[in-house]
């Protein structure tokens, strides 16, 4: 991939083979990053990726913002829907259609530090992933969560604390 496309790119960078990042002139990633093969990246407005993020294989990124802050992960197969046709009929769906014909719902996801959706959840629009809480595998989240909180389910509900201490000790010792 050219990398001269993108807003802005850091050091250490790994674009996976067959990735597919569209619009990179609306894309942010910084120091430390990987975005794995076969990832998805289609944002229309902005992207901004943190330092110290994986962005693991088959994982998609669709909508009009994301951002993620340092050390967050998108796990493998994980669905960042940032926002979405609306299907009520105030609109036409589809977004080969001219923007003023169609209802999207949905603007953001904003991923905290230390934040991670593992594989296969889904991320619905909206949604902010305070720091340190995890979308547990298979979830499906569509509300803000609370921070160093594990979620989990259909839809995703909190099921414990995480612990946090050593993590923020080690991100602490490497200036963040």
């Amino acid at each position: 991939m050219d990398t001269s496309l993108f807003k802005s790119i850091g050091k250490d960078v790994v674009i996976g083979r067959n990735a597919v990042i569209r619009k990179p002139e609306n894309v942010e990633i910084g120091n430390h990053v990987i975005i794995d093969v076969l990832s998805y990246i289609n944002v229309t407005v902005k992207c901004k990726i943190g330092d110290h993020i994986h962005i693991g294989p088959y994982a998609s990124i669709i909508g009009r913002e994301f951002e993620a802050e340092p050390f967050t992960v998108v796990s493998t197969g994980a669905r960042m829907m940032c926002s979405s046709d609306e299907f009520h009929g105030n609109g036409i769906p589809g977004s080969t259609l001219p923007l003023e014909l169609r209802a999207v719902y949905g603007n953001k996801i904003m991923m905290k530090r230390c934040s991670c959706v593992c594989t296969n959840a889904v991320v619905l629009p909206d949604v902010t992933l305070a720091e340190g809480s995890v979308v547990s595998a298979g979830s499906i989240l569509a509300e803000d969560t609370e921070p160093w909180t594990i979620y989990g389910g259909i839809p995703a509900l909190p099921l414990k604390k995480r612990k946090k201490d050593f993590i923020l000790e080690k991100i602490k010792e490497l200036g963040y």
